[in-house]
């Protein structure tokens, strides 16, 4: 963008040279000031003469700031433009730059672009800049409140799972607490029942060795018991043994008995299902001619009752004929009445008259 204007461009020739004016005296700190006299035949007894002037005004107590006739600022500038080499000498020596100074070029760096930007617009581009400015404000400000928000939301997010890491927290520690307190008594309760155990044992194995000695002579009185046992029940075993085997010879014949009557049955159940089977045919052939005739008789009834239908519909048909007929003759009658009762009436006038 070009500025046309000479005005414009007077303010923009300004603002450069008050830029590089800055930026050369950014270089004149304290530790430059401080070096006056052994820096003499270096940079000239004339500029270290306006560097003691700014010693001495910054030693005044009566010194103005603000009255900015008082300081060299500007002799010091134009002999550093006069002589470049001063300058060069002033940066090579290594001294940091005034941080002030430096943050004043930056301002007033960016004070001349947007300078130079509004002087090289017109005013339907400024508007339009400064409507798109309002909107960008708008957005940030409307973004900040979402962030806002959304910090506050977040903010509240973590003491919440603050507050659940603490209760979580305190839910552990219970849950130790009780856990020890658990195994407190689980191992208390080991030891009493190992105890436990062994007393119920030691007891049982006294009571197992008296039950042991008891059943022992039990066992042996009954082992006696059993073989005199034997000896008496030996010949009656061999009784009961006969008796056994003439009970199986007399199954036995049943079993071949009962052979006999079932193959005389078998054969009698063969006859009697070959005749069941031929009546179940003749079943078949009588249900097939009864189906028949039920279907020819249920045909001729529904023809007898189509008939009796028609015929009942034909003398309701006749009858209200006979009645039209009726009703028709007498209103002819009646009509007949009062034509001749009109005729007698008009003839008994006529004579009148």
């Amino acid at each position: 963008m070009t500025v046309k204007n000479a005005e414009a461009k007077r303010i923009l020739a300004v603002l450069d040279e008050t830029v590089q004016e800055l930026s050369s005296l950014s270089y004149i700190n304290s530790g430059l000031v401080e070096h006056t006299e052994d820096l003499g035949e270096i940079l000239g007894s004339k500029f270290v003469g306006y560097l003691e002037s700014c010693k001495n005004l910054d030693n005044e107590p009566e010194f103005d700031k603000d009255k900015t006739d008082q300081v060299p600022t500007g002799n010091i500038f134009r002999h550093l433009s006069k002589d470049p080499s001063v300058l060069h000498h002033v940066q090579s020596f290594g001294f940091d730059r005034s941080g002030n100074i430096l943050s004043l070029v930056d301002a007033i760096k960016r004070l001349r672009q947007g300078t130079h930007r509004r002087l090289s617009v017109t005013v339907e581009e400024e508007n339009s800049r400064r409507s798109h400015f309002e909107e960008v404000c708008k957005r940030e400000e409307k973004a900040s409140k979402e962030k806002l928000s959304l910090e506050q939301q977040l903010r509240i997010e973590r003491r919440e799972r603050q507050k659940a890491l603490t209760q979580l927290g305190e839910a552990e520690v219970r849950t130790k607490n009780e856990l020890e307190v658990v195994k407190a008594g689980t191992e208390k309760f080991m030891k009493d029942l190992v105890v436990r155990t062994e007393d119920t044992k030691n007891r049982n194995a006294k009571q197992y060795d008296f039950d042991f000695d008891i059943l022992l002579e039990e066992i042996t009185k009954l082992e006696k018991e059993l073989k005199k046992l034997e000896v008496v029940h030996r010949e009656d075993e061999a009784k009961l043994i006969k008796k056994k085997n003439k009970s199986e010879q007399e199954v036995e014949t049943w079993i071949k008995e009962y052979d006999i009557d079932m193959n005389k049955l078998e054969k009698i159940y063969q006859d009697e299902n070959e005749v069941y089977s031929e009546v179940v045919e003749q079943l078949r052939v009588y249900e097939g001619h009864y189906n028949q005739l039920r279907k020819e008789i249920e045909d001729a009834n529904a023809r007898e009752e189509e008939q009796k239908k028609a015929k009942e519909e034909a003398e309701e048909q006749k009858k209200r004929e006979e009645k039209a007929a009726a009703t028709i003759q007498a209103t002819w009658k009646m009509f007949q009445q009062q034509k001749e009762a009109e005729g007698k009436k008009s003839k008994g006038k006529g004579k009148g008259k």
